[in-house]
């Protein structure tokens, strides 16, 4: 009965608390008694776990210095990130613009475009919205006005004071071309772009043609072909050295100076 009521006079004794304290687990033994186990070393026992005071303050304090030490830290590390982040989001808010963008113009090119089967949909201009389209723009391939629209707007030609742009309106791209649909204008365009015979300039065809002449003279590997300008004062200083003097008494004909190269065959010969 002792023992009872020691036992009895501990379980007053407890703190009037349903909250296990850390490091430990309220479980029942085979008998039915509720106890007490601490997790690290298994121990058990039957009244509730007492932390002292102090420690719970010690263990708080280290806490809060923990989260205040770490929340200077992230407020200290935190604006840098903001910034690299702000920075990366505007980039890609850039790109993502750009990207629904050129959703947009494919999205609004769809009906003027040629599909997989190579045929067109049947659609009207898309300037006037009355008649129909037949005539095939290139290099973009967009089939998008009609007869009278082309005209008016002179697509296709040297742009003037009257009309500065005169490309393809669903792209923006230059017309350089147009064929009728006829299911062959792909082909017939690049024929054409076969036979086109690109415009070159009086001047390069002069400079192309002395190149090729002073490439063909030099048979060395590894020489070097001069500019415009020593070409220029090469054949100056030649043609003033053949410059025949007037026919007088002692008279004589200047002769242009031998390089080493021939001084040294001179020298040989001799």
């Amino acid at each position: 009965m002792s023992s009872f009521d020691e036992s009895s006079d501990v379980v007053d004794d407890l703190p009037n608390t349903s909250e296990v304290p850390e490091g430990w687990i309220k479980t029942v033994d085979e008998h039915g008694t509720i106890v007490y186990q601490h997790v690290m070393s298994g121990h058990c026992q039957a009244h509730m776990p007492v932390v002292d005071p102090s420690m719970k303050k010690k263990k708080s304090r280290r806490s809060i210095s923990h989260r205040t030490t770490s929340k200077s830290i992230i407020e200290d590390v935190l604006p840098d990130k903001t910034d690299d982040t702000q920075v990366l989001r505007n980039e890609s808010k850039s790109m993502v613009t750009d990207y629904l963008g050129e959703v947009e113009k494919f999205n609004a090119a769809k009906p003027y475009a040629r599909q997989p089967d190579n045929s067109y949909l049947d659609t009207l201009c898309i300037c006037c919205k009355q008649r129909r389209t037949h005539m095939v723009f290139f290099p973009c391939q967009h089939k998008c006005m009609c007869d009278l629209c082309i005209k008016g707007l002179k697509v296709g030609r040297p742009p003037d004071h009257d009309s500065p742009f005169r490309g393809c309106p669903v792209c923006q791209c230059e017309v350089t071309k147009m064929f009728e649909h006829t299911g062959h204008e792909e082909q017939d365009f690049w024929d054409w772009a076969y036979e086109v015979k690109p415009y070159l300039s009086a001047a390069f065809e002069h400079k192309f043609k002395m190149t090729g002449r002073m490439l063909g003279r030099r048979t060395s590997t590894g020489a070097v072909v001069p500019t415009n300008i020593e070409a220029k004062h090469t054949r100056s200083r030649q043609s003033l050295f053949h410059i025949p003097m007037p026919h007088r008494s002692g008279a004589v004909y200047m002769q242009p100076p031998q390089s080493p190269t021939n001084r040294h065959r001179s020298c040989g010969v001799m």
